[in-house]
């Protein structure tokens, strides 16, 4: 289906002739309205897309986005002084030609206004500098990277650090993102985004399409062994013992992210059950002191799904049978996966759908115990063990 009313679309902005607005006819509030619809989807979509949008469109690394992000767009220009580097800091420069009008590298004293600016923690900060007409102007992105404390461009060409693309590897990025993305209006709003650069003719697209409606998740056929074992079992009482062990981030079980402030992170628990392995001569399940053990241990996996400060999306994603490898990889048994199975089974939507996936794909793999979470057999009982013992995926 066409548009056949452009004003249909979310972030199109119909504005009269204004004759005495000089800034119009050079495409400035085009350019700024580029940028704000860029700068308000990307408020509303969820971690995954944000890792997505650092990788694809910045070309940086994607673990940085996994830190919550701040954004705003930029009013006023700032005056010609540079300020302090932080760790990372990249200039990405969008416009239809995706590079540099040639001739315009030479530096001037006047001030820097970037259009944008995207912080993710005090990992990485993105300097964003648009155009709705052929290139960026070499001489305004000096002056950011020189205000900003980015590598200055020198005779050889733009450093690494410079990012230049185009509209239309945004509007790529925003359609490619709408299947893994999670939260409707984040998934309605990178239609929107893509359809609206169309709309703006700042991507090559030559016919322009309605956003496709969200999508209405359907939910996967549940496998009979795991609607038994919901019958033999009280998920409830389940999910209270997980609750009581793994909800509470003052809890003796509770294991935060390696960033957050408690005194066990996922690095400690992952060496932890390590030990535990080694004590009784064990082989150590091999993804478990992986990236110095920054990785979703089991003790973890439960105090993502049933603590404060949860990330589901971390541990429910799209990569199921990858997932359910990871899993395994870092000594989950069948205990932790019931305990997933708890949380999941009669929530509705794309994450508990997701995790009941992952649960019948790692469940055969997994052992009926493991060193990780012996704390979970102890308030489940010999009942319930006996019952996953006997329990197989078919």
């Amino acid at each position: 289906m066409l548009y056949t009313n452009r004003y249909h679309n979310v972030f199109f902005a119909y504005r009269g002739a204004a004759v005495s607005d000089v800034e119009l006819t050079q495409g400035r509030q085009l350019e700024d309205n580029l940028t704000r619809a860029l700068v308000v989807t990307l408020e509303a979509i969820s971690g995954t897309s944000h890792q997505c949008f650092v990788r694809d469109v910045c070309g940086a690394e994607d673990g940085a986005a996994m830190t919550r992000a701040k954004r705003r767009l930029e009013l006023q220009p700032l005056p010609p002084e540079p300020r302090e580097p932080a760790r990372v800091q990249l200039l990405l420069g969008i416009s239809p030609d995706g590079g540099v009008g040639p001739g315009t590298l030479e530096p001037d004293s006047a001030g820097s206004r970037a259009d944008a600016l995207i912080a993710f923690g005090t990992d990485l900060l993105v300097v964003i500098e648009s155009k709705a007409v052929g290139a960026c102007d070499g001489a305004q992105l000096a002056r950011h990277a020189y205000w900003w404390g980015i590598d200055p461009a020198t005779r050889k060409g733009i450093p690494a650090t410079w990012r230049m693309v185009t509209w239309q590897r945004v509007a790529d990025w925003a359609r490619s993102s709408m299947d893994a993305e999670d939260r409707p209006v984040g998934r309605f709003l990178l239609g929107q985004l893509a359809d609206y650069l169309d709309l703006a003719g700042v991507t090559t697209r030559s016919v322009v399409q309605v956003a496709p409606a969200p999508r209405v998740e359907v939910d996967e056929t549940i496998p009979v062994w795991m609607d038994d074992l919901a019958t033999a079992i009280d998920l409830n009482r389940v999910s209270t013992v997980c609750d009581e062990l793994y909800g509470d981030v003052e809890g003796e079980h509770h294991v935060c992210g390696d960033k957050q402030e408690t005194e066990v992170d996922c690095r400690v628990d992952s060496r932890r059950v390590a030990e535990a392995y080694r004590a009784v001569r064990e082989k150590v399940p091999p993804v478990l002191l992986q990236n110095g053990g920054n990785v979703i241990t089991p003790r973890r996996a439960l105090s993502i799904l049933y603590g404060p400060n949860r990330y589901e999306q971390s541990v429910a994603v799209p990569e199921v049978r990858k997932q359910a490898g990871k899993l395994i990889g870092v000594g989950v048994d069948r205990a932790v996966l019931l305990g997933m199975l708890a949380w999941a089974w009669d929530k509705p939507g794309r994450r508990p759908s997701l995790m009941r996936q992952i649960i019948a794909q790692a469940w055969e793999q997994a052992p009926v115990t493991s060193h990780a979470a012996p704390e979970l057999h102890d308030g489940l009982g010999e009942r319930i063990d006996l019952i996953l013992a006997d329990t197989a995926a078919a």
